[in-house]
């Protein structure tokens, strides 16, 4: 209708223009939008409300937004009082990505009609961009009390929970989802995601199932349904996740994921392989340098495997509680290399997290040995006799032989 009116003022105006051609009065019979827009452009001045409207729209439309907001700018005077330029305006500044000052529309228009669910709309998408979680739920809540059925607002809604780490709340809305759209796959990924993060994997298996019926052609979900398995240690089951995404991957936790599947099923030189591609795609992730030094560990190669479980330890952050482990396996490392005071630092770190853990005592004690401090070798031997593994014990028990060889000797 609009690009009617458009028209038909235009023509009536290009026949009293004694300028124009009988070639350009063809152009607008016919609906030529080049050429309404160029005659637009020629007598700006001149052109009324639902003219404007039609020539910032089209330019709209056909994605230049930046000269539909310069005509809507330089004829505010005229359209000011129409709340549906207004919105095209509003929905420009969005386009534009200048949400600052589309809020300032918007809360204007929200002042007269608080309830209206185009306001309420752009409101949330202008919220959403500024990244204003507090003010997204508000207009969210409107829209659902504008539109109780839409399952979109309660998946919408369900999202910013699990952002906000609601996720007891973000489940309600999930399932409220799928309550009015049986077939909103993502609502049964997300629902996925927080049971595994729960650690309820048969619920998350459940859920992610579901989503893989409804899509079976999704990434996202075969990669989610894998990710449960390797939560919960299932690596047969991983490997079979994983098959359709590994082709030519370049997605680091699914090759990282597929290293760990083949070294808990033994076979080590497979994993390694996935390790260095793993590594290859981003050295820059504690864990990937973690496995990796593993997998070097295993072949014995102690200098890389050094390397590597620096970088690891360099890389974590101080919440992630996790550098007692990886200090744990570097003085493994250390000790390996030869480096049994450096070893002892972090066996002796280790065991003062972990008193009632044998092993790092052990290790302390072979240290000292190995330095040549005899009695304080003995002392930490003489703790650990009898509680550990019988690997261990044998080597204990040689040590203790040659160390009443070595502390009689010091004596003399």
């Amino acid at each position: 209708m609009l690009k009617k009116l458009f028209l038909l003022s235009f023509v009536l105006i290009v026949n009293l223009s004694i300028a124009q051609t009988d070639s350009v009065k063809i152009y607008f019979m016919q609906g030529n939008d080049a050429a309404m827009q160029a005659y637009a452009e020629q007598h700006f001045d001149k052109l009324n409300v639902a003219q404007i409207a039609w020539y910032a729209k089209s330019y709209y439309e056909s994605m230049n937004y930046s000269k539909a907001l310069s005509i809507l700018q330089n004829s505010e005077s005229k359209w000011n009082q129409e709340p549906s330029i207004h919105l095209l305006k509003l929905k420009i500044l969005i386009k534009l990505e200048r949400c600052s000052t589309a809020q300032q529309i918007v809360n204007t228009l929200l002042e007269k009609d608080s309830l209206n669910f185009d306001y309420c709309l752009y409101a949330y998408q202008i919220a959403k961009g500024l990244d204003d979680d507090h003010q997204q739920m508000i207009y969210l809540d409107r829209l659902v009390l504008n539109d109780s059925t839409n399952a979109g607002w309660y998946y919408q809604k369900g999202k910013l929970l699990v952002k906000l780490k609601s996720n007891n709340e973000a489940i309600i809305n999930f399932r409220t989802t799928l309550q009015y759209d049986t077939l909103y796959a993502k609502a049964y990924y997300w629902l996925a995601k927080i049971y595994d993060a729960y650690r309820n994997w048969d619920t998350s298996l459940f859920y992610i199932d579901k989503a893989i019926a409804l899509d079976s052609a999704s990434d996202l979900f075969h990669l989610q349904r894998a990710k449960t398995n390797y939560d919960r240690g299932h690596y047969f089951r991983l490997l079979k996740d994983l098959e359709p995404l590994l082709a030519d991957s370049t997605d680091k936790d699914i090759v990282f994921m597929t290293g760990v599947a083949y070294l808990q099923t033994k076979r080590e030189n497979i994993a390694h392989n996935f390790f260095v591609k793993a590594h290859a795609l981003d050295s820059n992730d504690y864990k990937t340098n973690q496995y990796l030094a593993l997998s070097y560990e295993m072949k014995n190669d102690y200098l890389l495997a050094k390397y590597y479980l620096e970088k690891a330890l360099s890389l974590i952050q101080p919440d992630m509680n996790i550098d007692n482990l990886l200090k744990y396996e570097l003085a493994k490392v250390y000790y390996e290399n030869e480096e049994y005071k450096r070893a002892l630092e972090y066996f002796t770190y280790y065991s003062n997290q972990h008193p009632n853990y044998t092993i790092p005592q052990f290790y302390m004690a072979e240290c000292y040995y190995q330095m040549g401090d005899y009695k304080l070798a003995q002392n930490y031997f003489s703790k650990v006799n009898g509680s550990l593994p019988s690997d261990l014990q044998t080597v204990l028990d040689d040590r203790i032989l040659k160390l009443k060889e070595h502390l009689f000797f010091e004596e003399k």
